[in-house]
């Protein structure tokens, strides 16, 4: 019982946030991002819960699909967002993580046309 209302909250939250990306954030890029990095650390730690293991670095964040998880998983959470930051770019993920050793490292690097480099990640950056 306790799962199932963990799973509910993580879906409600899931739709707010969606929402929140897709309406409010979307013109602000580095907004979006650093949404993105929280919707895909939290239904990674969702899919831990499950299946007591996150993806592979091999699978990666497509793992999380809606249509991927679907036919592994009698609960219906999934990510309707795609696997692209902002930019176009793939949302970088990596199991075992580099800074989160025994987690993941999921995060989005984008350098702007004046060559300042931007970082959005689920570890502290400076």
């Amino acid at each position: 019982m306790k799962n199932k209302i963990l799973i509910l909250a993580g879906l409600f939250f899931l739709v707010v946030a969606f929402l929140f990306v897709r309406f409010l954030v979307s013109p602000n890029r580095h907004g979006t991002s650093e949404v993105l990095i929280k919707i895909y650390s939290m239904q990674l730690e969702q899919y831990y819960s499950e299946f007591n293991r996150y993806p592979s670095t091999s699978e990666g964040l497509k793992t999380l699909a809606c249509d991927e998880l679907s036919e592994r998983s009698k609960k219906k959470y999934c990510v309707y967002l795609s696997n692209s930051d902002p930019w176009g770019n793939e949302i970088q993920y990596l199991n075992p993580g580099l800074h989160n050793k025994d987690k993941f490292d999921v995060w989005i690097k984008h350098t702007d046309r004046n060559g300042k480099e931007y970082l959005w990640a689920n570890w502290e950056t400076e």
